[in-house]
C-alpha cells in the first residue's frame, strides 16, 4: 500500500507481537471457540493417544471369515454375500497365506466357468498386511491406510498363524468407549 519494502520487517514484527498478545488473551480460535461454547473440546494429539495406548488384542474378531488354501471358487463365492470385505485364505496349519477382496470375488463369479474350476483360493489370494494382537491401534489405522482397506488380518508375530481381524469399526468403537470412559 505503501510502495516502501522497508515497512516489511516491522510489519511482520507487529503481526508476531499482536499474535502472541491474542493468544494469551483468548486461547481459542474463532472455530474452536465456537466448539468449546457447544460442549466440544478438542485437543491436538489426544486422538493419537487414545489409539497409541489400545491394542489390536483389545479388539480382534477371532470369528473373522476365512477358507483354506485348497477351497473351490465356488466356496470363495458363497462368501460373496457376506459383510467381510476381505476372505482370508489359511495353510494347512492355520498360517495366513493372503486375503480374497470383494473384487476379486466378483471378478471371479464373472469369470467363464473352465478357467475358475482350475483355480483355488491359494491361487487368488493376495499377499495382505497384518497387524500383530500387541501392535496399536495406532499402528494398525496407519496400515488400513496405507492399504486402502477398512481391515487387516491379526496373524501371531513369530508364526503367522490367523488370529481374526480387525476392522476400522472395531478400531472406532474401541476409540469412542475409551473417550466416554476417559470423560466421566
Amino acid at each position: 500500500m505503501t510502495n516502501d519494502y522497508a515497512i516489511v520487517v516491522p510489519l511482520m514484527l507487529a503481526v508476531v507481537i499482536a499474535q502472541g498478545v491474542a493468544k494469551r488473551l483468548e486461547p481459542d480460535s474463532l472455530y474452536s471457540g465456537w466448539l468449546r461454547r457447544r460442549g466440544e473440546h478438542l485437543e491436538h494429539g489426544v486422538d493419537r493417544d487414545v489409539l497409541a495406548g489400545l491394542h489390536v488384542r483389545d479388539v480382534l474378531d477371532p470369528g473373522a471369515p476365512s477358507v483354506p488354501e485348497t477351497a473351490s471358487v465356488d466356496h470363495l463365492l458363497d462368501h460373496l454375500g457376506n459383510a467381510a470385505t476381505e476372505l482370508a485364505v489359511v495353510d494347512g496349519d492355520g498360517c495366513l497365506v493372503g486375503v480374497v477382496g470383494l473384487a476379486e470375488l466378483a471378478r471371479l463369479a464373472r469369470a467363464p466357468r473352465d478357467l475358475t474350476a482350475l483355480l483355488v483360493a491359494a491361487d487368488v489370494a493376495l499377499p495382505a498386511e497384518t497387524v500383530a494382537p500387541g501392535d496399536t491401534l495406532l499402528e494398525a489405522v496407519r496400515r488400513m491406510g496405507v492399504r486402502g482397506t477398512g481391515s487387516l488380518p491379526v496373524v501371531e508375530a513369530d508364526t503367522g498363524r490367523l488370529l481374526g481381524t480387525v476392522t476400522r469399526a472395531h478400531v472406532l468403537a474401541a476409540y469412542q468407549r475409551e473417550v466416554a470412559g476417559s470423560s466421566h
